[in-house]
């Protein structure tokens, strides 16, 4: 067929079918397009939809909060004093500068680090291992978030406090911005795994009184342990944590309560005891705690790095002992002081407590 019959044929066709043919193609082309517009509308709304119930179901954590153990008082970003303790200008202490505690949704746990003095930690519920001064270590938390108030940490001075008690011409005005500060560094794990790092700051003030506050803090790859610099520092602070841990592995220099049970003599503080006179100190003790309610299974003699170590008005260094206290049943260690005048005849107790 030639090419113009085709086209004739073509121009014999009807107009009105013609007519139809092109808006039925229009009309296909229209309900495609509200097709696919219909399903991506609603690919958008479910897609929304999954996103707000992802917003809404995620669990909000609440923040990371220090508070002081005893007044409940929060420490906050700004200097906060503290209540429970002061210093005198002669290192004389009156209550306990800095106890605290952190609350916070699943924590796992904390890496304490001092930079400065030392710190303990305690667990008032006896579920977790306590830790005596140091300056650093990690205590575990885990799930039960009731138990936080009672894992309590303790900023103990004892630097500060034998620089002033050792130098009876240095006031608390004389020592310098550095004595006068410290930092406690706290790497808090989460149980998700997230990782938050704190500070608190705490900052002799010149009346006495100790100032204390809690910030953000970042730290290098190395992590808490970063914060111990100066070689000094970090030497001082290995000699401390291997007596710790002998302290607590081993009991190295312990003493059974029993005071016919002695030994052939112990040096303590530069002066060799005899038995004679390692025996009248235990006999002092033990005459002590039999007018308490405390059952004592045995003591550890330490030495000045105990919680409770200062100066004692009248009595040089080599005239006080120094003990740690197991007491039976209970995983916290308590700690009595015992003097002497005239070389351990007559023996005072001095300080007893955690």
């Amino acid at each position: 067929m030639r090419k113009e019959d085709l086209l004739e044929s073509f121009g014999a066709l009807d107009d009105d079918l013609l007519m139809r043919i092109e808006n039925g193609s229009k009309t296909i082309m229209i309900w495609k397009a509200i097709k696919y517009g219909t399903m991506a509308a609603c690919l958008m709304a479910i897609l929304g939809m999954a996103f707000l119930i992802i917003i809404t179901r995620a669990p909000i954590s609440k923040p990371i909060v220090v508070y002081a153990y005893g007044t409940d008082q929060k420490i906050e970003s700004t200097e906060t004093v503290m209540l429970t303790g002061s210093i005198g200008n002669d290192g004389s202490m009156q209550g306990m500068p800095l106890r605290f505690y952190v609350i916070g949704d699943g924590i796992r746990k904390i890496d304490f680090s001092c930079k400065n003095q030392w710190i303990t930690g305690t667990d008032w519920t006896e579920k977790r291992e306590s830790h005596g001064p140091c300056k650093s270590f990690t205590m575990e938390y885990g799930e039960n978030a009731e138990d936080y108030y009672y894992i309590v940490i303790e900023w103990v001075p004892n630097k500060l406090i034998r620089k002033l008690t050792d130098h009876a011409d240095i006031g608390i005005e004389n020592l310098t911005e550095e004595e006068r500060k410290d930092i406690i560094i706290m790497d808090v794990w989460l149980l998700n795994g997230v990782k938050k790092t704190m500070a608190i700051n705490i900052v002799l003030k010149e009346d006495g009184h100790f100032a204390s506050s809690v910030s953000d803090y970042e730290i290098s790859e190395e992590g808490v342990s970063a914060i111990l610099h100066d070689d000094s520092v970090q030497e001082e602070s290995t000699t401390t944590m291997e007596a710790c841990t002998e302290m607590t592995a081993s009991g190295t220099e312990s003493m059974e309560a029993d005071p016919n049970n002695s030994s052939d003599g112990v040096m303590q503080n530069g002066k060799n005891l005899t038995e004679e006179e390692l025996d009248r100190v235990m006999t002092a003790i033990d005459n002590y705690y039999k007018k308490t309610s405390h059952k004592v299974d045995g003591y550890a003699l330490l030495d000045h790095y105990a919680p409770i170590a200062r100066s004692y008005d009248g009595y040089e260094d080599d005239e006080v002992l120094y003990f740690e206290v197991t007491e039976r049943g209970s995983e916290i260690k308590r700690y009595i002081v015992v003097g002497s005048k005239d070389n351990w005849m007559e023996c005072v107790i001095l300080n007893e407590g955690y």
